[in-house]
């Protein structure tokens, strides 16, 4: 697999991604990318941000939506599971593990807009 992105290289060709990385930057995509957006495939996108401030209780159907998403529109990068996960206990990583022992984390907590827990009291 090989994903060319839109800036060059030293030489003035484009850069590109191969193998593991190419597919990690279209999970990426896929994970952001809102539905309605591509007109070609308008139920495409996880709509990441719609999950910015999400409960514990919405766990599971993140995890199916993102599945489903990437048996969809990614089935060459051969997702075996998707897991929430927490990290002192209010930011959630998304951990996605492919067929071939890959595994690749969103790391909200180290992004400028973090996925957090939502506080219920």
């Amino acid at each position: 697999m090989t994903e060319y992105l839109l800036s060059t290289n030293d030489f003035g060709e484009p850069k590109k991604l191969s193998n593991n990385a190419a597919r990690g930057i279209n999970i990426l995509r896929l994970l952001i990318l809102v539905p309605g957006h591509n007109p070609l495939f308008p139920e495409m996108g996880c709509n990441l941000i719609k999950y910015r401030h999400c409960m514990k209780s919405q766990f599971p159907e993140l995890e199916k939506i993102i599945q489903k998403q990437m048996e969809t529109y990614l089935p060459e990068a051969l997702v075996d599971s998707v897991t929430l996960d927490t990290i002192q206990d209010r930011y959630i990583n998304i951990i996605i593990k492919c067929k071939d022992d890959v595994q690749y984390t969103y790391d909200s907590m180290s992004e400028f807009s973090p996925i957090t827990l939502e506080l219920v009291y």
